[in-house]
């Protein structure tokens, strides 16, 4: 009797394989009938097209808009630029043109020849200019400003 338990039990488990493994390829077959009977592709949406395209057009917008905020909250760095105008003689407008020329320290002047600062300031010859002051007013100023406060001084003792 053992064995004729053991032959049912394989009967009946290989029997459920094979019935499982038939529905399954039936199963499978007819979704690929359905997919064979449906149309290929249905065409896309005009209006769902259009609004794709509006929403990254209104994307872009907004990312534009956000940069933009940002550059205007965005602190402003101090100018680097000495203020030449402190030196007798130079006003705003050879100060413009030292800065549009680059230079940007009292040390740049002071290194600069007197022929290249009268090329970049082209002063008129009925108002003459001490270049040679400039030089030494412009290295006096550069040096003082490397030279620490005398506020911030710690004293040591």
């Amino acid at each position: 009797m053992d064995s004729t338990l053991v032959a049912l039990f394989v009967l009946g488990v290989g029997s459920g394989i094979a019935l499982g493994a038939a529905l399954a390829w039936l199963i499978a077959r007819s979704s690929q009938k359905k997919q064979a009977t449906s149309p290929i592709r249905a065409q896309p949406d005009p209006l769902l097209i259009a609004l794709r395209d509006e929403n990254r057009r209104l994307s872009d917008l907004i990312l534009q808009a956000q940069t933009q905020i940002a550059a205007l909250e965005k602190p402003k760095a101090p100018s680097l630029a000495d203020d030449f105008t402190q030196i007798t003689g130079i006003g705003p407008v050879f100060a413009r043109r030292l800065r549009e020329q680059g230079i940007r320290t009292f040390a740049d002047l002071a290194r600069m020849e007197e022929s290249q600062i009268e090329q970049i300031v082209k002063p008129v010859s009925w108002k003459p200019v001490d270049l040679t002051q400039w030089r030494r007013d412009a290295a006096h100023l550069a040096a003082t400003e490397n030279q620490p406060s005398p506020q911030l001084t710690l004293l040591t003792s």
